[in-house]
C-alpha cells in the first residue's frame, strides 16, 4: 500500500517532523513556496499542517483527499470551519504548548514599553542626542500596578502567575468567572464588566481569541474609558483592536502607550505605529522560541499521526465535521 501523503507547506523546525518522515510521504519545502504552487498539488495529499498557509475557502476546495488538518498554533480564526465541516475535514489545534512562551512575551512587551527599553535602545544605536541623568528616560514601574487581563484562559493564568514576582495586582474579565479556588491560586480578582476593568487598570492585556463578538472589542469608547497613564498590550488577535482608533488614542494622549504583537492586516503594520516612541512592536512572535516552535511542529505532526493511525483526535475544534468524516483509507479522484 502506498504511503499516505502529508503536506507541510512552509519551512518549520524539521526536528519536530522526524516521526512524520518515518511514516509517510511528506512534502516539505526548504524555502517559501508560492501559494499557487501549493494549491496545484494540494489535491494529492491526505493531511495538512497549516503553517504559513491560509486554509480559506479557495484552499479547502482543493482539499480533495485531505482527512485532517492540524493548525500551527492554538488559534483557528483564519480557518473556514463551515466549509471544512461540509467537506468532512477534521481540524485540530495546539491548545497548550503556546501558553508559557506567549505569557513570557506579554510580560516582555509590558516591560519594554513601560520602562522604555526598546525606545532607548533604538535611539542609542542611532547615536541620537539622548539625554542621560536622574530625570531622563523615566518610565513607569510595574510594582504595585494593576494588570487587567481580558481573557483568563491558560495564557491569562500564566500571566497572572508571572506578575507575583513583580508585586502587581491582577484583575480579569472573562466570559465565565473562574472558581474561587482558581482565583485564589492566581491571586486574581474577577471584574464583571469590561468597562470596570478598563477604568481601574494600569495595564490592559488582551488574550482573547477573535470571534464575531470580539471583533473591534477595543474601539474609541473603550480607550476613552482607560486611564491616561494606562498601557494596552495585545498578544491575542489583531482585529480585536480597531487600529485606527488606537492610533488616535495614542496620538492624542488618551492612553500612555501600547505593546503590540498582532495586527489587523498582518504582515502590514500602519506607519503611524512605527513613528511612535510609546509603542513597541512584535512580529506575531509570542510563541517564537526554539523550544516552543519545535514542540509546536512535533505536536502538529502528532495530531496527524494520532488520527491517521488510530482515528484519535483529542484536539479537535470542529466536531461537526464528524458527521461527514472521510474514510481514512479511501481516496478520491485527483483533478
Amino acid at each position: 500500500m502506498a504511503k499516505k501523503k502529508i503536506m507541510v507547506p512552509f519551512p518549520v523546525f524539521k526536528e519536530g517532523l522526524t516521526e512524520l518522515f518515518e511514516r509517510y510521504d511528506v512534502y516539505y519545502p526548504s524555502e517559501v513556496v508560492p501559494r499557487e504552487e501549493i494549491l496545484k498539488i494540494l489535491p494529492e495529499y491526505d493531511a495538512l499542517i497549516s503553517c504559513g498557509f491560509k486554509p480559506d475557502k479557495e484552499a479547502i476546495e482543493r482539499m480533495d483527499n485531505i482527512k485532517i488538518m492540524s493548525t500551527y498554533g492554538v488559534g483557528y480564526d483564519n480557518v473556514d470551519l463551515e466549509t471544512m465541516n461540509d467537506k468532512g475535514i477534521l481540524v485540530c489545534n495546539l491548545p497548550d504548548i503556546v501558553t508559557e512562551s506567549t505569557a513570557e512575551f506579554g510580560m516582555a512587551l509590558m516591560l519594554s514599553v513601560m520602562r522604555r527599553v526598546a525606545e532607548t535602545d533604538r535611539k542609542l544605536r542611532l547615536d541620537q542626542d539622548l539625554p542621560w541623568g536622574p530625570i531622563a528616560n523615566v518610565g513607569r514601574g510595574l510594582n504595585g500596578k494593576r494588570l487587567g487581563i481580558v481573557g483568563m484562559g491558560n495564557i491569562g493564568r500564566a500571566l497572572a502567575r508571572r506578575t507575583k514576582g513583580f508585586m502587581m495586582d491582577v484583575t480579569y474579565h472573562n466570559r465565565n468567572r473562574l472558581s474561587e479556588e482558581v482565583e485564589n491560586e492566581y491571586n486574581a480578582t474577577y471584574v464583571p464588566t469590561l468597562e470596570q476593568l478598563l477604568k481601574e487598570s494600569d495595564i490592559v492585556m488582551i488574550n482573547t481569541p477573535l470571534t464575531t463578538s470580539t471583533y473591534h472589542m477595543f474601539d474609541t469608547p473603550q480607550f476613552e474609558m482607560m486611564k491616561e497613564s494606562a498601557f494596552l498590550i495585545n498578544i491575542g488577535r489583531g482585529p480585536v483592536v480597531n487600529e485606527q482608533a488606537l492610533i488616535n488614542a495614542l496620538q492624542n494622549g488618551v492612553i500612555a502607550g501600547a505593546g503590540l504583537d498582532v495586527f489587523e492586516n498582518e504582515p502590514n503594520i500602519p506607519d503611524a505605529f512605527k513613528t511612535m516612541d510609546n509603542v513597541v512592536l512584535g512580529a506575531h512572535m509570542a510563541t517564537a522560541t526554539i523550544e516552543t516552535r519545535t514542540e509546536m511542529v512535533r505536536l502538529a505532526a502528532k495530531n496527524i499521526i494520532d488520527y491517521l493511525e488510530d482515528g484519535k483526535h483529542p484536539n479537535l475544534v470542529n466536531p461537526e465535521a464528524l458527521q461527514n468524516v472521510r474514510p481514512l483509507n479511501s481516496e478520491v479522484s485527483i483533478r
